[in-house]
């Protein structure tokens, strides 16, 4: 089927929200997206990607962990490709015995994960989460056996179980501030919060010696002019 998309794996590289480092470094530092596009293809239903790549996650825990060791290992050697490459970016197809060998386009958006296609997968090796659509997280290790379950030809048709969701995953990248210092000087200033009815009552006798001034002004300026 002509179904399109795109399927992609997320790796963060070791940065810490107060570590000092350059804005012309930090992209290298952020989380990146080892994206694929999926010409054809990419609904969840069998014999589509979604289900395939269910297929191929181990289900054992020893092999699960191993395999999450080997996919990031992977990422560090594989060919990759720039996001603003002319050339286009590196296409998956469910029947390829060697997928990685296509390489990956590098991006550090997800802009992608939510519009653009029907279908977009994102294998979360950090958190170990399948978000499908940029908007459902499942648990990598506690996934269901059938993907058609849950989905129709064209979105999420049932609730997904508590037990399958990924409830922690981090799509935006770290402050790059020290976060309780900052928030140590915020209360140092002792804030109040003013309700909004109160918010422009200290303007109000302003406003009204305005009025007052404006007014004997007019009468005392001579006809026609003001």
């Amino acid at each position: 089927m002509g179904t399109s998309g795109f399927f992609a794996y997320r790796h963060k590289s070791t940065f810490t929200p107060n570590q000092d480092i350059s804005p012309t470094k930090l992209s290298s530092l952020l989380e990146k997206y080892y994206r694929q596009y999926l010409y054809s293809d990419a609904y969840p239903l069998k014999p589509g990607m979604g289900q395939h790549l269910v297929d191929t996650i181990p289900r054992n825990p020893t092999a699960f962990k191993a395999w999450i060791a080997e996919r990031i290992r992977m990422l560090k050697t594989v060919q990759r490709f720039d996001a603003s490459d002319p050339s286009g970016g590196p296409e998956r197809r469910p029947d390829s015995v060697k997928p990685d060998d296509a390489g990956y386009t590098v991006t550090y958006t997800n802009q992608w994960t939510f519009i653009g296609e029907r279908w977009s997968y994102v294998i979360d090796l950090d958190n170990l989460a399948l978000t499908i659509n940029g908007v459902h997280h499942w648990r990598l290790d506690h996934l269901p056996l059938d993907l058609g379950d849950y989905y129709g030809d064209f979105s999420l048709e049932h609730d997904i179980p508590a037990e399958h969701l990924c409830d922690n995953v981090d799509l935006w990248p770290p402050p790059l501030f020290d976060t309780e210092e900052r928030l140590a000087k915020y209360e140092a200033l002792r804030p109040i919060i003013v309700p909004a009815a109160e918010w422009c009552s200290s303007l109000e006798p302003t406003i009204r010696g305005s009025a007052v001034l404006d007014r004997d002004h007019s009468s005392l300026a001579p006809h026609g002019v003001s």
